[in-house]
């Protein structure tokens, strides 16, 4: 067996050659683990016996800097709101100086609750001498007021979201905490920071929320990520580490959904479990395995979230692969937005393959489906309730017209007893190309197999996936796919939703069970952007290269609170956003406890920040907006 450092990683080699041998347990007392990058080594040796079934901890520590430089003249102090102190000590084994939080002291009520307030640490760093290094700092945080879902959000002592990240990784499980990580700046002799963790809301909307969730104490040892909108619920699971299932996208659930006009507000709902990335086979028909899988979490939230995944299918590295995943704050319901890019190095074959597939849900009935794209409806029908599991209701399917196109279920439920909401799905592809054996191909192929039978209801539920055209036997050395894809979730009623966005409810009044609430978010997204002092790099979320100190954007069209990105800013304070009305220019505020409507995340490649903002765009079919970066712009939005 060996460890060795390749270009995409450690990887562990391991040689079973003992077949038809007597298979003996192994001696590893005296046995070596060991990391070397270059000159630098850690290492650790076993000393004592270890049994087969025994667990065994091995913590390798890779100090980013030199510890004794890093911790000369160096004093770190961290206290509540309330003046009540925690320790901070410095950790070899975590190479950083740790924040102990055994719990918070709150006026508030924590819970399954809107929780509309933030638990806030304020750390204070002194030093003698500041020379621009950077400290290593990991709370260790128990008692979270809801470890369902939050947002730390870094911020100056009063409140400004620096664009410094703070990792989110957390355990729901197994002792209910979470470590969170940064790297802050020593620039001046004393620094400040204020911690603030969001959960139910940000400013005036529910905050987004993207992190590492452990699932030890769950059942396995794997690593998921967790998209929530609020803290309601997990909005979506995505299985890193293929733990515990073999698809992708393992739990989904729909916010701001209850059971009936009487049902419990800022609870768990049941969902549409289950969705996956691309499927190919290998010569005997299994499902190739992603490998070499590296994740990035660029922003962790609170208005949008953005991890970048990457990797190849295939032990041989068949298919390289590059996804990007979000979720954005708002009050209506959930999106979770996807984009795609597929690189074939060698041949595959298209048999029993999917690019992406919403599905499998081991409950969730589709008694009807629809499918249309940005002008309309192009099918819409009832689905045989006599189907058998492993047939189709429709097999390649290729959806005409303009972009985007989607696909409806108005009438999909999860078959289930329990005292909670009970949403449907669906899917929209914003965009889609591929380039398959010297074809470009610009409008996407559906099926629709039937997943499960409910012969006590004479109902079925069918999976999408979207597909390669029937003609296409063979990936070929060379093509590529790439398409953008949009995941909501949604009440089939009006009785069954109480989130706050009024438009939106009174539109499902009118349209309940129907596919036109899909058509409606397809259609009211697909933006109209004009920009005047910068240029747009995205149309949604709209995101804007910022090159004047004035940046003005006009916007025809938008559904619920759209994300708006301006890239290259110099500063994360010298910055304020107006809405333009009238000829006047307003300033734009959703604040709830000051500064807490926008993001800041801060690009160490270009040196420079990208902010984010939420719009709410709901009635206004034309809106025109102007980020200012002028000296007078000194923050106060």
């Amino acid at each position: 067996n060996k460890i060795t450092a390749e270009g995409d990683g450690l990887v562990w080699s391991m040689t079973f050659d003992e077949a038809g041998r007597e298979v003996r347990e192994p001696d590893l007392r005296n046995s070596l683990v060991r990391i070397q990058f270059n000159g630098w080594k850690m290492e650790k040796r076993v000393t004592s016996p270890w049994r087969l079934g025994e667990s065994r901890e091995f913590v390798l520590s890779c100090p980013i800097t030199s510890e004794g430089k890093e911790r000369s003249g160096l004093s770190i102090s961290a206290r509540n709101n309330y003046g009540d102190r925690y320790e901070v000590l410095y950790s070899v084994r975590d190479a950083a100086y740790v924040v102990r939080i055994p719990g918070f002291k709150r006026t508030w009520q924590g819970g399954y609750r809107e929780i509309r307030n933030y638990d806030e640490i304020i750390l204070t760093i002194n030093r003698r001498n500041a020379d621009g290094q950077y400290i290593p700092v990991l709370f260790d945080t128990r008692g979270l007021a809801n470890i369902t879902g939050f947002a730390p959000v870094l911020c100056t002592e009063k409140g400004w979201p620096t664009g410094i990240p703070v990792q989110l990784s957390k355990n729901a499980h197994f002792g209910k905490y979470a470590m969170l990580y940064s790297m802050l700046p020593l620039t001046k002799a004393r620094e400040q920071y204020r911690l603030r963790i969001a959960y139910g809301f940000w400013g005036k909307l529910p905050v987004a929320s993207h992190g590492q969730l452990s699932i030890h104490g769950y059942g396995g040892n794997g690593r998921w990520s967790q998209l929530s909108l609020g803290c309601w619920g997990e909005t979506m699971c995505l299985n890193e580490d293929t733990s515990l299932a073999s698809v992708m996208i393992t739990d989904v659930r729909s916010p701001f959904i209850r059971n009936g006009r009487n049902g419990k507000k800022w609870q768990w709902s049941g969902g549409p479990w289950g969705g996956d990335w691309m499927r190919l086979n290998d010569g005997d028909g299994r499902k190739l395995p992603r490998t070499a899988f590296k994740s990035a979490y660029v922003s962790h939230g609170p208005c949008l979230t953005k991890v970048v995944y990457g990797g190849y299918y295939g032990n041989d590295h068949q298919v390289a692969f590059k996804a990007q995943v979000s979720i954005l704050r708002t009050d209506d319901y959930a999106r979770i937005l996807q984009r795609f890019h597929y690189r074939f190095n060698k041949p595959v074959a298209t048999k029993g393959s999917y690019l992406f597939m919403m599905g499998p849900s081991r409950n969730f009935l589709t008694p009807t489906i629809a499918w249309g794209h940005r002008d309309g409806l192009v099918e819409e029908r009832k689905v045989p309730g006599n189907l058998a599991p492993g047939s189709f209701f429709r097999k390649q399917v290729t959806v005409s017209g303009p972009a985007p196109w989607w696909v409806a279920f108005p009438d999909g439920y999860l078959y289930q007893s329990r005292d909670w909401g009970n949403g449907t799905r669906a899917l929209i592809i914003r965009s889609f190309q591929a380039h398959l054996g010297g074809r470009t191909i610009t409008t996407p192929t559906l099926s629709f197999p039937v997943m499960l039978q409910k012969s006590e209801v004479g109902q079925v539920g069918c999976n999408l996936q979207i597909v390669v055209p029937p003609e296409i036997e063979y990936f070929r050395t060379g093509d590529s796919v790439e398409m953008e894809l949009e995941w909501i979730t949604l009440p089939r009623n009006a009785d069954d939703y109480y989130g706050p966005n009024t438009t939106f409810l009174n539109f499902l009044r009118k349209h309940p069970h129907s596919w036109q609430l899909v058509w409606r978010e397809a259609r009211g997204n697909d933006l109209r952007i004009s920009v005047q002092g910068g240029r747009c790099l995205h149309t949604y979320p709209v995101v804007v290269e910022v090159k004047e100190p004035e940046t003005a954007v006009s916007i025809e069209g938008g559904v619920g609170a759209i994300p708006i990105c301006f890239v290259g800013l110099k500063s994360a304070t010298k910055f304020t956003l107006f809405q333009e009305k009238g000829g006047r220019r307003l300033p734009f505020d959703q604040a709830e406890h000051g500064n807490d409507f926008w993001q800041t995340d801060y690009d160490a490649k270009s040196q420079s920040y990208r902010v984010t903002y939420n719009l709410p765009l709901d009635r206004l079919p034309y809106s025109k907006w102007i980020l200012s970066q002028q000296p007078n712009a000194n923050g106060k939005n």
